[in-house]
């Protein structure tokens, strides 16, 4: 049940090549990529791409573009463009499938926002004659994440992609925190660090920033936590291991939100299954006991200067001075935004508004440029007014189709199951990224298109128990 055959095939020889890259031929990885994507279109089966994205998603060494093609390369394609490699590829398969309306209209929206924040002012800037300057790695994986959405929703038509799925990324999960942790144990092993710096808090092979992680991390514990009480013994002994595991790594991060998120989608899922009170009481506890520990002390000790410098960068009132910054930008850009990852190229030349005077740090670095922590207010400044209808649209959909399955689907266990990790996921990424930025758009689409075709599946159910 861990892996299906067509798992195996992608997964085994991705993490093979990953070596290649020490020897100099790294460009095997390129190949692979293409093969398997040739492979899946050949198969006609779409929860292939799909799988074949979210593996490479995983396990792609952070910076391989740069490494094997060179620098200039590796500034305009990241690892994102290489995982929708295969979504690109199969695009016969899936791209003229009908759409629910509903859905239409939400991806029409965020792709209108799209065109008038970021392709139109960049490809005026590209000719010479407007526009501006957008970060083409970022445009490319905001698209890519429309083809996700699309994907999604005509994948998990049937029980048994839900159940192909959700053991995947699970096993994702674990893949990525083992690497992890081989990584805080044994130094850099699937990629040359850009600087020669002694690995305090664990990182991925993915993703160097030990608190970008999370979203990587997120979206298979919620989807672990609701196979805690599977029947089928497999199952449930991954979806334990997924949690331990996750956590484990987690705690090595030394990242306290991030850690924090996880404890409260644990307790959110103990509640939302019923579990013994005290079991609740418990985790309620000890989520309390974890916020007020003396962290600081203890990392002050372990890591000095290293923590003084990071402390500085990630302090609440930091980040409140740049949510101000952030406020003050987005009163001259509500309307059409500034472009997809263009914020840090703007914020910086912003003082913070009057509004959150008495929060803002003091003595606040303005030389070092960051992003302002705050996954919305980017969102906002990014893409504009029609971007946050978007977005709106989307969280109002997924709790109202989540709110749908609960009521109608009592006896389809699988099915509640993935609806249930769909929510706990957004619960998760939303708390996660009120005091983080990111790019990793693609898991909103995919929740978004995972959660209209659930809606597909209830008169499909409905007629077979009648």
């Amino acid at each position: 049940m861990y892996l299906t055959k067509n798992n195996r095939l992608f997964i085994f020889p991705i993490i093979l090549s990953l070596i290649t890259i020490y020897l100099g031929t790294g460009i095997f990885v390129y190949t692979l990529i293409i093969v398997f994507s040739f492979y899946c279109l050949d198969k006609g089966d779409r929860f292939l791409p799909l799988s074949l994205f979210f593996i490479l998603l995983y396990l792609l060494p952070y910076s391989l573009n740069e490494i094997v093609l060179g620098h200039n390369w590796g500034a305009y394609l990241d690892n994102n463009s290489l995982a929708a490699v295969p979504l690109y590829v199969t695009l016969p398969l899936y791209f003229r499938l009908p759409l629910n309306k509903k859905l239409r209209i939400i991806l029409a929206i965020f792709l209108v926002a799209f065109l008038v924040s970021t392709v139109v002012p960049g490809f005026l800037s590209f000719l010479g004659i407007g526009g501006y300057r957008v970060y083409f790695s970022w445009t490319l994986n905001y698209f890519n994440s429309f083809l996700v959405g699309v994907l999604a929703y005509t994948v998990f038509t049937s029980e048994r992609n839900i159940d192909r799925f959700t053991d995947l990324i699970m096993l994702l999960g674990i893949i990525a925190a083992i690497g992890g942790l081989l990584q805080y144990i044994f130094g850099f092993l699937f990629f040359y660090p850009s600087v020669n710096d002694r690995i305090y808090r664990l990182v991925l092979i993915p993703i160097i920033g030990p608190v970008g992680l999370f979203p990587l991390f997120i979206v298979p514990l919620a989807f672990a936590l609701n196979q805690l009480n599977s029947s089928y013994s497999k199952q449930k002994f991954l979806a334990f291991f997924t949690v331990f595991t996750i956590l484990l790594a987690s705690v090595l991060t030394l990242s306290r939100w991030g850690l924090f998120v996880l404890l409260i989608m644990i307790l959110i899922y103990l509640i939302k299954s019923r579990k013994p009170l005290k079991l609740i009481a418990f985790v309620t506890i000890g989520i309390i006991a974890y916020t007020l520990m003396p962290w600081e002390m203890f990392l002050q000790k372990n890591f000095g200067d290293e923590m003084d410098r990071l402390s500085s960068m990630t302090s609440l009132l930091t980040r409140v001075t740049l949510w101000g910054m952030g406020l003050s930008l987005l009163s001259d850009f509500w309307l059409f935004g500034v472009g997809v990852g263009n914020t840090v190229k703007h914020v910086f030349s912003y003082s913070p508004t009057p509004i959150l005077n008495d929060f803002y740090q003091l003595r606040f670095d303005f030389e070092t440029k960051q992003s302002i922590h705050q996954f919305f207010l980017d969102w906002f400044i990014n893409q504009g007014i029609l971007a946050m209808l978007g977005l709106a649209c989307l969280y109002y959909y997924i709790i109202k189709q989540f709110r749908y399955t609960e009521k109608y689907f009592n006896n389809d266990v699988i099915v509640k199951r993935f609806s249930r990790s769909i929510i706990l996921s957004l619960i998760g990424l939303t708390l996660f990224w009120m005091q983080n930025s990111g790019s990793n758009y693609y898991f909103l689409f995919f929740l978004l298109g995972s959660s209209f075709a659930i809606r597909k599946f209830v008169p499909i159910t409905h007629w077979k128990t009648a």
